[in-house]
């Protein structure tokens, strides 16, 4: 038997070396997309470890200070708690804080305190001016001064 050659047409070849290079493009292609998302899921995942750090740096520093005693007395008036003694102050309109007025600009209201009425029984008032007198007080000076209608809001 003789051999015949047979011969492949040139666009068939053509065509095949096409098939093979647009297989190749697209490969490359989906390597660069995912190299590109590879790149940014470091980007991000550096972006947290930097963020995580300076959050450790900030919880290690809370810790350093967090057994002193000023820190547990801010900690606790942050929470609402108040030492004995304290005067604990509510401010209804803090928009006053704001403002730039000086003293001389703000009237200040006083308010008188109200006292307690003397007592009309004589029966009730005599064991206290009993007790005054006992403790070497004059009664004169232990009686509560009268009040006047001016004093009274």
């Amino acid at each position: 038997m003789k051999w015949q050659e047979k011969r492949i047409p040139w666009w068939a070849i053509g065509a095949g070396v096409l098939a093979l290079l647009i297989i190749a493009w697209m490969y490359i292609q989906r390597q660069n997309s995912d190299l590109a998302m590879l790149e940014r899921t470091y980007e991000n995942l550096n972006a947290k470890r930097i963020l995580l750090q300076y959050e450790q740096s900030e919880l290690q520093r809370e810790l350093n200070v967090s057994g002193t005693a000023d820190y547990i007395a801010a900690r606790a008036r942050e929470n609402g708690y108040m030492m004995p003694n304290e005067l604990h102050f509510v401010v209804d309109n803090p928009e006053v804080l704001t403002d730039h007025e000086t003293l001389d600009q703000v009237q200040l209201t006083t308010v008188q305190p109200v006292l307690p009425q003397p007592a009309q029984n004589e029966e009730a008032a005599a064991p206290a001016e009993a007790e005054e007198t006992a403790a070497g007080l004059p009664a004169e000076e232990t009686e509560p001064a009268p009040v006047s209608e001016e004093n009274e809001p």
